[in-house]
C-alpha cells in the first residue's frame, strides 16, 4: 500500500479477501467505546422490548389495527407501517 488504503493492480470483477487480526486488547476498548457511544439506543431498545414483553404477559392481544379501520400507533404491531392510513382507509377509516 502506498499511500496507506490505497491498493493498486486488482483487476476489475475479481473477488478478494481480507483476513483481519485484531489486538485482543485493543478490540475491548473499541467494543467499550462502541458501547458508550450507543448507550443511549440501545436503552431505548430495552425499553421497547421490555414494554412489549409487558403487554403480551399481561395478556393484552396486540395486532395491527389497520385491518380493522383505524391506524395503527404503534409500528412493532403494524402489517404495513409506511401505508397505515392507506390501508385503515381501505378498511373503513374516514
Amino acid at each position: 500500500e502506498e499511500p496507506d488504503g490505497t491498493f493498486r493492480k486488482l483487476q476489475a470483477g475479481a473477488v478478494y479477501y481480507v483476513y483481519v487480526v485484531q489486538d485482543s486488547e485493543q478490540e475491548q476498548k473499541d467494543r467499550e467505546a462502541m458501547q458508550m457511544r450507543f448507550a443511549d439506543q440501545l436503552q431505548k431498545e430495552k425499553s421497547e422490548f421490555n414494554a412489549r414483553a409487558e403487554a403480551a404477559e399481561s395478556g393484552i392481544a396486540e395486532s395491527c389495527s389497520c385491518i380493522y379501520g383505524n391506524p395503527c400507533v404503534d409500528e412493532y404491531n403494524c402489517r404495513d407501517w409506511t401505508n397505515r392510513f392507506k390501508v385503515a382507509a381501505e378498511n373503513g377509516w374516514k
